[in-house]
């Protein structure tokens, strides 16, 4: 290749080579090239002023964040922003400090209700105690006793029950053997050849017998059939199939 070949190639490269000091060149002080893109940022503790990165004048209870268009600062937890200044959250006795460092709120504690900027006591009736649901009344009554207004009334248990401390308007359930009807305990009938189920409130049929109404009546077994795994009913030996009440050949 000619000489004239190199000569411009290295001509060019020495260009970049300036151009890019020169760009370099012309970052002001206290700033710092991009990580990414082109173009500089300040530095923490320094804000942009046309060309140049001007130091922050941080308030007392603030600290230097990185801003490209902001003040530069941002406040402590516990402060807020008020002009020039960090002003402390104003907590309410009675009340904490929540949220996270970028929300600076206030909680009341148990026991308490927000109420405008207080925190005012709820008023737990006797049997209940104070809770930590902020949307209902922040209280809930003692097991044997359900909410009636702003009162706990204590329940009254028929024959055969027990106290559940379920939060449904009853409370109460009936013992094993017996179901709700109503407001009493009522027991249940077991027909012959039955027993009672897990949840002792219903029944079933011993094995050999199906569950037909309010009775348990014999499985019949028609020819080439045995019980199925329920003990209830039956199926057909192979290579016989159901039909009916019978086992036939397919």
């Amino acid at each position: 290749m000619p000489m004239t070949f190199y000569r411009t190639v290295m001509l060019l490269t020495a260009l970049l080579i300036a151009g890019s000091s020169a760009a370099f060149a012309q970052i002001p002080a206290n700033s710092e090239a991009r990580s990414f893109g082109r173009g500089w940022d300040c530095k923490p503790g320094f804000v942009r002023n046309g060309t140049q990165c001007q130091q922050v004048q941080i308030p007392e209870n603030a600290f230097a964040v990185d801003s490209h268009d902001g003040s530069g600062w941002e406040c402590r937890r516990g402060f807020i922003k008020a002009g020039q200044t960090c002003r402390p959250v104003r907590i309410p006795d009675n009340a904490y400090l929540a949220g996270s460092n970028f929300l600076n709120t206030w909680e009341c504690r148990r026991g308490f209700r927000r109420i405008g900027e207080e925190c005012r006591r709820i008023a737990v009736p006797e049997h209940g105690f104070a809770t930590e649901d902020v949307t209902g009344p922040g209280w809930a009554c003692a097991r044997g006793f359900r909410p009636f207004g702003d009162t706990c009334a204590r329940l009254t248990l028929p024959a055969h029950a027990f106290f559940t401390g379920d939060k449904d308007t009853t409370g109460w359930d009936c013992e094993r053997g017996y179901r709700k009807q109503g407001e009493i305990c009522e027991a249940i009938q077991l027909p012959a050849n039955s027993f009672l189920d897990n949840s002792g409130r219903d029944w079933k049929c011993e094995r050999g017998f199906k569950k037909t109404m309010n009775a348990c009546l014999d499985v019949v077994l028609p020819q080439h059939a045995f019980l199925d795994w329920t003990g209830n009913d039956w199926e057909c030996e192979r290579p016989y199939r159901r039909r009916g009440k019978e086992c036939g050949i397919p």
